[in-house]
């Protein structure tokens, strides 16, 4: 045996190079290891290692000498690992040790219950050593498995207690938390299921379901009282189960509250609150009041328990026994064998309500299945021999949850049947077979919990199925069957009428179009519709939430506020604004839009690109006009800058005219027209006979003058008729 299993700590904290240990005896506060138990230390810092490397999971459990370790892993700043490691506190006790009133005892202890156990109180109370204490003395008594569902396992229930097993499963948030943990319990058919703590909705709504389903559940969680936790059990589950409530209502067994106390001497002191639900009306009424929201106050029962050892205190008496306190205790007793006689029947009828919810479920699945596979059914049955459909049928095709029993709590089987009496007709039951033979009043009680459907098979008539108060009944041999008396029986066809009346089939019904036809509104009662693939609407589509679908037609219009899509949108038409608005770029800041009757405008004073052509009538810029390649025109070029040839420019790249029009370039750093300084200036000519003397003026000039800088030169001279003489002369720009 190792020193670490021996020794008294809370936590120990190994890393890389230390070794502290949290808890020691005498020790207010964290201190180094004791070095003798290096060794051991170092050997759980490999396991540790060891058993992250293989589970890659940060929290686990190692068992050191029946001692279980929780341990937390956690990365320090260098990249080490640093495992926390907490030993459990985790007492499991004689459940006489408990404290526990006789009564809760007895019923907590019966291999009749079935349904919730919730065992609640705040941190540090003994919630898990009295669930465990629990859960280990019905196996010790009574036997069967168990299965142990907990994260992380805290104390050591795996293996054998007396005749009886408990399989300890550890939960990881990496496989899936408590939800994918407890579908796997619930699926290995275990005598008992033990949750260790109920914290999340996933949980809470598996725990209640199960509950109603013919398990009993051990489970923990925390809360104030016994009312605190109703309403936290009931709002956990209640994203889950929308009727959490009345679920729970159905389901719970007994809530038992623990607080732990000083007295002044120094002892402990458990103070414990119980709700127990047994008897017809009480239960009823107390269910139906936490139903209402009206559970208000609950006796407390007290127990002391002695220091830290948490044993239970007892004192003993001795003296004489007087006559009349004899007399008393037979009194005493005679009443004590009263209420005993009276819990049990109360208790059988609690199996017979468990009982009938079960059926009642399996009947609606049943429906289910019959009305989705109506075809495949009716092609198989005939008016004698019917199709069976099983439990694990309508678990396979999820009209049932995975783990559903197939048998209620008196090791019934339960079955369903289906025959065709008539052309394109089912009529169907749901009946128990095997198991316990149940009296005459269970059956009955049964049968009335069911309610109109509801029947059961007699001693006086076992070849029929009777129905409650006489209402119905059907010949077992019309089913091929004979369960024999003391067995249950629900009638489909009593609630689908042939299971084609008033309702909304998933699939088409041959030659009854009108089944698949709304008569009314549907009114979804805040649920949701799913995995639409199209939806058509002739009139407006109004919600106050969200719409989501794959794809959405309308024939008229879609009305909403805004419109927020994630894909593509396509219009066979405009994409139209009704107001001073366009398209705007909400991650760059920029778009188009108009606000006036004349212009297009980009929002923003944003560029507009395109490796594309521009095209428009006319082009109008307030700025410079840059274009990477040529220019082209298939019409003239108009230049308005207007420059004086010879004055100085500061850019080449510029082009003007004069303001006779000649064009002009900017030519290291001065205006000259095009050409340099040969370029032609014109001509003209005179004439002395004609007004003005210039009959042929230069196009330059519009006058019988060369342009500025520019000089004339004389071509030639004539004198023949009327010219006396004509001149012609040239103009040129001298170097």
């Amino acid at each position: 045996m190792s020193v670490i299993s021996e020794a008294e700590f809370v936590d120990l904290y190994l890393g890389d190079g230390f070794a502290d240990a949290k808890g020691l005896p005498g020790q207010p506060r964290t201190v180094e290891a004791p070095t003798e138990w290096m060794a051991d230390l170092e050997r759980l810092r490999e396991q540790c290692l060891e058993k992250y490397t293989s589970t890659q999971d940060p929290e686990f459990t190692l068992i050191e000498d029946g001692i279980v370790l929780r341990v937390t892993q956690l990365i320090d700043l260098n990249g080490k690992p640093v495992f926390v490691l907490s030993k459990s506190s985790v007492q499991i006790r004689p459940l006489d040790m408990l404290g526990l009133p006789d009564y809760l005892q007895d019923v907590l202890m019966s291999d009749r219950v079935r349904g919730l156990i919730f065992i609640c109180g705040e941190m540090g109370t003994g919630k898990t050593s009295s669930a465990a204490s629990l859960l280990t003395a019905r196996l010790k008594a009574l036997g069967g498995i168990a299965v142990a569902v907990e994260d992380p396992p805290e104390p050591l229930l795996h293996g054998k207690h007396g005749d009886g097993r408990c399989i300890q499963v550890p939960v990881s948030r990496r496989m899936g938390g408590y939800e994918e943990a407890l579908i796997l319990a619930l699926r290995t058919r275990a005598d008992l299921l033990f949750v260790g703590e109920v914290r999340d909705s996933p949980t809470a709504a598996q725990v209640i379901q199960a509950s109603i389903n013919g398990h009993l559940i051990i489970c923990t969680g925390h809360s104030g009282g016994v009312a605190d936790a109703i309403e936290r059990l009931s709002a956990l589950a209640q994203p889950i189960l929308k009727n959490s409530r009345e679920l729970l209502s159905r389901g719970l067994v007994a809530i038992i509250h623990q607080t732990l106390s000083k007295n002044s001497d120094g002892n402990t002191r458990l103070t414990l609150q119980s709700l127990l639900f047994t008897g017809r009306t009480a239960q009823a009424s107390a269910r139906k009041s936490m139903q209402e929201r009206s559970i208000c106050s609950i006796k407390t029962s007290p127990t002391n328990l002695r220091g830290a050892s948490g044993m239970t205190s007892k004192t003993k008496q001795q003296g004489f026994l007087s006559l009349d306190m004899a007399i008393g205790l037979l009194v005493f007793g005679v009443v004590v064998t009263l209420a005993m006689v009276w819990q049990i029947k109360q208790m059988d009828a609690q199996d017979y309500r468990i009982a009938a919810d079960q059926q009642r479920t399996i009947s609606e699945a049943q429906a289910k299945y019959l009305k989705d596979n109506f075809n495949v059914v009716l092609a198989n049955a005939s008016a004698t021999v019917p199709v069976q459909i099983t439990v694990p049928m309508l678990i396979n095709a999820n009209y049932l949850p995975a783990g559903y029993s197939s048998t209620n709590v008196f090791g019934q089987t339960i079955l369903g049947l289906a025959r065709k009496p008539n052309p394109n007709q089912l009529e169907a039951i749901v009946v128990t077979t095997g198991g316990q033979t149940l009296p005459e009043m269970g059956v009955r009680a049964i049968a009335e919990n069911l309610g109109g459907p509801g029947g059961f098979i007699s001693t006086t008539n076992p070849n029929v199925v009777q129905g409650i108060r006489g209402g119905w009944q059907v010949a077992l041999s019309n089913y091929s069957i004979a369960p024999g008396p003391g067995h249950t029986a629900s009638a489909l066809f009593l609630m689908d009428g042939a299971l084609a009346n008033d309702y909304l089939y998933r699939n088409a019904v041959p030659n009854h179009p009108e089944l698949n036809t709304m008569n009314t509104d549907l009114g979804m009662g805040n649920h949701n519709i799913n995995n639409a693939g199209s939806i058509s609407a002739s009139g407006n589509v109004t919600t106050g939430a969200d719409v989501t679908a794959r794809n959405v037609t309308a024939t008229a219009n879609v009305n909403a506020a805004t419109a927020n899509v994630t894909g593509e949108t396509y219009t066979g038409g405009w994409f139209r604004t009704r107001g001073d608005t366009g398209w705007y770029s909400e991650k760059w800041g920029g778009g188009i839009y108009q606000n006036s009757p004349d212009w297009v405008q980009v929002y923003n004073d944003k560029n507009f690109s395109t490796g594309g052509q521009l095209w428009g009538g006319k082009i109008t810029s307030t700025g410079n006009i840059t274009a990477y390649d040529r220019i082209a025109t298939n019409e003239f070029i108009s230049v308005g800058g207007l420059a004086t040839e010879g004055s100085a420019c500061s850019d080449r790249t510029l082009i003007a005219k004069s303001a006779v029009g000649i064009v002009l370039s900017c030519q290291n750093g001065v205006w000259k027209g095009v050409g340099g300084a040969g370029r032609w200036g014109g001509s003209f000519w005179t004439a002395s006979h004609t007004a003005g003397g210039c009959p042929g003026p230069n196009p330059y000039t519009g006058s019988c003058s060369c342009p500025v800088g520019y000089k004339a030169n004389n071509q030639f001279a004539i004198a023949i008729g009327g010219c006396n003489p004509c001149v012609s002369y040239s103009c040129y720009k001298p170097e």
